[in-house]
């Protein structure tokens, strides 16, 4: 994955002017850092910072600025060799130059070929993907710099007679430290970074300790510890993102080309300072590059988790939308539902329950239990629901909507041989009209005591029958009705007359709370079947013109005619209370 340019270089187009000086600029400071270390210990340097200055100019700036660059480049060589180097040899210093921008112009190209992308576009390596840090390492830490190594070698055998040998593996694993350590510290503030921040107290204290460990390291102590001052690189890695272990890569690497200016004989006790620098200079490299890839292995999986976790709620949110609403209440009635999914990864089964006004007053009512507890029952759920409401609208006779749920059958076969359970209640002549297809009887909770609505039963939906039969019953004020599905009441060991008798008792018990009630008829039971429970509330008399409750998460109503619907907070887990 590629991200866009670094937002200075994706603001406006860099006048060749401009980018001459900053390239050349750079070039100069650096490479006489690199040359002021040679000088003082009379070794090689810790690392050639333009080296990883000038591939970043490279992948980031237009093919037309190219030709910029590497005048800059040549011109800084040349500088730096003519005053703080030392060289009087111009053919050299031609060489040099060469090796110091065709090895950063190969790896630019090398990257761009295998991000497929073309070179100089613009579009940087992003040092927080691991693809991307695997070609940033692959082209511009280790192909980029054994090109330089090469020339750069081969001039200075050509010119002073130096051993290929020697010179080379030195000048490329000075070269690819460059490329390690400066590249990323340009190339880190463009990196997608997962939800960990890189500023902070403990960023903070983990520089601090780096700093004063590394000091500690090379100028308080003749035991090789650099190592654990280098693992700090990982530990890095692992709790912060590739921009701190930038930052630490360049304070070390700060203090250790002091210690090597000062006390090149202090690196290791017991090797020769070459040879202790060689060891420093790929231990350095190997626990950067590690802690680079600590840090993109990270940050992948905190941004993996951070998505898993988004597209996580949005699935709960549209279970959420997929149930019925948990509260609502109207002119004359209040509905409080539960819904405890056999499957709770789904959240959400077959079982459904409408509750509906008509613009005549009266209200319809419906349960029913569809067939498998996966999202393709789920599906038919939605569109049975949604079809009774339609149905609803145009004439809410039970024994007709259930007739429609025949009809509809044929065309989603998912909802053959499920249940279902409609009744319309008339509040000005107290009486509840209701039609059932093989569903559990709602129990209706009078004054004085229950009675199960188990008449006008007839075939599940979807089978070859004759006209659906209706029945009536008088409901006196103060009623109230409770419609669940069979998950509620019916078990392996006992029928469902036995369930009710316990959902009866539960509700002398327990009253009408559904979460309560739900709770005492599932408590010490293996729940694998989709439970509903709604508790119909026929003479509600709210406090004030609506009910309103409380309201958790987004809410919504509707105003219809004469009622209104309040959504409260769904639980994303439709789980009882416990």
């Amino acid at each position: 994955m590629q991200t866009d340019a670094h937002p200075v270089l994706r603001a406006r187009r860099i006048e060749a002017p401009v980018v001459f000086l900053i390239v050349y600029a750079l070039y100069v400071i650096g490479g006489s850092l690199a040359w002021w270390t040679i000088n003082a210990s009379g070794l090689s340097a810790v690392f050639f910072p333009p080296a990883g200055m000038t591939v970043v100019a490279f992948l980031a700036l237009p093919r037309r600025d190219w030709p910029v660059v590497v005048a800059a480049v040549v011109a800084g060589e040349i500088t730096t060799g003519l005053t703080v180097g030392r060289f009087d040899n111009m053919a050299s210093l031609l060489g040099f130059s060469a090796a110091n921008f065709i090895g950063p112009l190969v790896g630019a190209i090398v990257a761009g070929r295998l991000l497929h992308r073309s070179p100089g576009s613009r579009t940087l390596p992003d040092l927080g993907r691991r693809r991307d840090l695997i070609v940033f390492t692959i082209a511009a830490v280790a192909i980029g710099p054994f090109v330089s190594s090469v020339i750069g070698a081969l001039t200075a055998w050509w010119q002073f007679g130096s051993p290929v040998t020697s010179v080379g593996p030195q000048w490329w694993l000075g070269d690819a430290l460059g490329v390690a350590v400066v590249a990323p510290a340009l190339l880190a503030w463009n990196a997608t970074t997962g939800p960990r921040p890189w500023r902070g107290p403990a960023a903070l204290i983990l520089l601090a300790s780096v700093w004063i460990g590394t000091a500690i390291t090379l100028f308080a102590t003749d035991l090789p510890l650099m190592f654990l001052v280098l693992g700090a690189l990982i530990v890095a890695g692992a709790s912060f993102d590739v921009r701190t272990v930038a930052v630490i890569g360049i304070a070390i690497a700060i203090i250790v080309g002091i210690s090597l200016s000062t006390d090149p004989d202090g690196l290791v006790v017991g090797l020769a300072p070459s040879t202790a620098l060689t060891t420093l200079k790929l231990q350095f490299l190997v626990f950067a590059m590690t802690a680079y890839f600590v840090a993109a292995e990270t940050n992948e999986a905190a941004i993996a988790t951070a998505d898993v976790k988004r597209r996580l709620e949005t699935v709960e949110d549209l279970q959420g939308l997929l149930l019925p609403p948990r509260t609502m209440a109207g002119q004359g009635f209040r509905v409080r539902g539960v819904y405890d999914a056999a499957i709770q990864d789904v959240g959400v089964g077959g079982d459904w329950y409408v509750v509906r006004p008509t613009q005549d007053g009266r209200l319809v009512f419906g349960v029913g239990d569809i067939v498998g507890h996966d999202l393709k029952s789920a599906r038919a759920m939605v569109a049975v629901r949604s079809g009774l409401i339609l149905e609803a609208a145009i004439n809410p006779e039970p024994a007709r909507l259930l007739s429609k749920l025949d009809g509809f059958s044929q065309i989603e076969p998912s909802i053959r041989f499920s249940t279902a359970w409609i009744g319309v209640f008339d509040p000005d002549a107290r009486t509840l009209e209701y039609a059932c297809a093989g569903h559990p009887p709602p129990v209706l909770v009078l004054p004085d005591g229950y009675r199960r609505l188990d008449g006008a039963n007839s075939a599940l939906i979807g089978l070859p029958q004759g006209e659906r039969c209706t029945a009536t019953v008088e409901v006196p004020f103060g009623s109230a009705l409770a419609m669940y599905s069979d998950g509620l009441v019916e078990t392996r060991d006992e029928t469902i007359d036995h369930g009710l008798d316990r959902f009866e008792q539960a509700i002398s018990t327990h009253g009408l709370e559904p979460e309560g009630l739900i709770e005492a008829m599932l408590s010490g039971r293996r729940r694998d079947d989709d439970t509903i429970l709604a508790v119909i509330d026929l003479d509600y008399a709210p406090v004030g013109d609506w009910d309103e409750g409380d309201i958790s998460g987004d809410s919504q109503s509707d105003v219809e005619g004469p009622w209104k619907r309040t959504f409260r907070g769904r639980e994303r887990r439709p789980t009882p209370a416990k």
